[in-house]
């Protein structure tokens, strides 16, 4: 949806804001969508905008990597960066992707039970968490297992745990 009208120098504007995930007619819905769209499409959570993100009522797609692990830091931004870039144009409004220092975050990391490295998905809303273990697994195939958790997420076949 989008809203055309004046800008705020009175000038006739062409185009406002466009949407293709809600109304943006009023006030407070053009707050909603910004509140529910104002992050980058992969960030590296840490202690100032986590709690803010893991209350969007979205899953959040984590890869939990050590920082001092340069390679497996690499892929793991390569792989949810192209994954982020592909998902938001099928179904942008449901996941968060990012990342985290497991080492830094490690009482974190042990709660929701998940290893360096491994891709955690958090729903923690409703308070549940799935971890898929990436020990055995090359970096450069991070992203093929990224997709098919996610295509596990969208199918329902994937077992959330509570947190």
């Amino acid at each position: 949806l989008c809203k055309y009208g004046k800008r705020l120098d009175g000038k006739e504007a062409e185009l406002l804001m466009c949407s293709d995930t809600g109304d943006v007619s009023s006030i407070e819905n053009l707050e909603s969508f910004v509140r529910l769209n104002n992050f980058p499409l992969v960030s590296e959570f840490e202690a100032h905008n986590f709690k803010v993100l893991a209350h969007l009522n979205k899953t959040m797609a984590i890869f939990v990597v050590d920082f001092r692990d340069g390679e497996s830091l690499q892929f793991s931004k390569q792989a949810l960066s192209a994954v982020a870039h592909a998902h938001k144009h099928h179904d942008p409004t449901s996941i968060i992707f990012g990342f985290l220092d497991g080492i830094r975050w490690k009482k974190f990391a042990r709660h929701h039970e998940a290893t360096v490295p491994s891709i955690l998905l958090a729903d923690h809303d409703n308070e549940r968490h799935a971890v898929f273990s990436l020990k055995k697994i090359k970096g450069d195939e991070y992203e093929s297992v990224l997709l098919d958790v996610l295509d596990k997420l969208k199918a329902g076949t994937i077992e959330m745990k509570s947190t």
